[in-house]
């Protein structure tokens, strides 16, 4: 008893020094294409942001002046051996320093991570980043992340479904059984390949997005197999307050689109039906003229008469047909594009295509 004892202080030892921050110094960025103001307003954002990132204090910007000036006075440029021999004194295991540069409203980001005690770098990102100064503190926040704590660069995802027992996969892997417990933490931001499937329903999928250190809610009707609501919340520790809630996206059923590909290939069989009604109506139209001119029509022609109005007539409504499917078609496939919310093109609430084939003015087919 007394042996464990003494081991427990040992034992708190490790986890106390893993919990310390590690010190990490802002070195001296190089400018291209940056007027000096621009620069310093860019690196002190650098610098807000770095502080943040969990697992890191950064040295503040006084106690490091110092080192850099003898840094500038030795004039190594860029070498790396001598960037760690000026920074090391500052008393910081790593170090950030890279290239910003700048074109018109466009913004380059070239940093690297280095370890001062080994005097390498750990990691570097490229960054291409585009808008005003004002709105790129986030997409600065998302990069320092990816470069100091990538393991940290992440968001989640909460599904809303009203039927229970159906079975939810992410990317290929399943996740759970609705209703979940809470949001799905620790995916990569991007788009997601999300799959609902319930008995005696269709198959919900589709790709979703995910946003860095945001909740996206979701809400699917598996009914319609459709998203009918999408919205963003913010992560914080304890919960996730909306700071943006986005217009209620309703996207088409997956049946939609299916139903207008079918009324384009019904488009297409009155088409051939068409041409087949008209090839013979004229067929027929040929024998009674060849007879007139001829002197040689009489009461025993009413029969080809006959056949020759019912293929006008299966002519004039398979045209007929072939027009309404067509416009049916388009506009069903039309709406199923621009209604779709993975493609960020329109939200709304919905579409309700009107066809109307007598305002079309559209006149085919024959007379006989």
């Amino acid at each position: 008893m007394t042996r464990l004892a003494k081991l427990i202080p040992v034992l708190w030892i490790p986890a106390a020094v893993a919990a310390e921050p590690v010190q990490v110094v802002l070195w001296q960025l190089r400018p291209l294409g940056m007027e000096p103001d621009a620069t310093s307003r860019l690196e002190q954002m650098l610098r807000s942001e770095l502080g943040k990132v969990p697992g890191y204090k950064l040295l503040e910007k006084a106690s490091t002046e110092a080192h850099l000036e003898a840094f500038e006075k030795a004039g190594c440029g860029t070498e790396l051996e001598c960037i760690c021999h000026y920074a090391r004194p500052t008393g910081a295991r790593k170090l950030v320093t890279g290239v910003i540069g700048a074109l018109g409203r466009d913004f380059t980001v070239d940093l690297k991570l280095v370890d001062l005690d080994s005097c390498r770098e750990e990691r570097r990102i490229n960054e291409a980043l585009t808008g005003r100064e004002d709105l790129l503190i986030g997409a600065i926040r998302a990069a320092l992340y990816k470069l100091a704590a990538p393991g940290l660069y992440a968001g989640a995802l909460k599904i809303e479904v009203a039927a229970k027992g159906a079975r939810v996969s992410l990317d290929g892997r399943q996740v759970g059984i609705t209703p979940l417990g809470g949001p799905i933490q620790g995916l990569r931001p991007g788009r997601h390949r999300l799959e609902i499937e319930l008995p005696g329903a269709s198959k919900f999928s589709e790709l979703v997005p995910v946003r860095f250190q945001q909740v996206t809610v979701i809400k699917v009707d598996l009914v319609r197999s459709t998203v009918v609501g999408l919205e963003y919340k913010k992560q914080t520790e304890r919960k996730s307050t909306a700071v943006r809630e986005e217009k209620l996206v309703t996207r088409m059923s997956p049946r939609v689109a299916a139903a207008g590909w079918s009324s384009l290939a019904v488009a297409a069989a009155a088409l051939v039906s068409g041409g087949i009604c008209t090839w013979r109506m004229k067929a027929l139209e040929n024998q009674l003229e060849s007879a007139a001119k001829n002197n040689q029509l009489g009461p025993y022609h009413q029969d080809t008469i006959t056949r020759g109005r019912r293929w006008a007539f299966g002519a004039n409504l398979s045209w007929g047909v072939a027009a309404a499917a067509a416009v049916l078609g388009g506009a069903l496939l039309l709406g199923d594009v621009l209604f779709d919310p993975g493609n960020g093109r329109v939200e709304g609430v919905g579409l309700v295509p009107m066809v109307g084939t007598a305002a079309a003015g559209l006149s085919l087919g024959g007379e006989f």
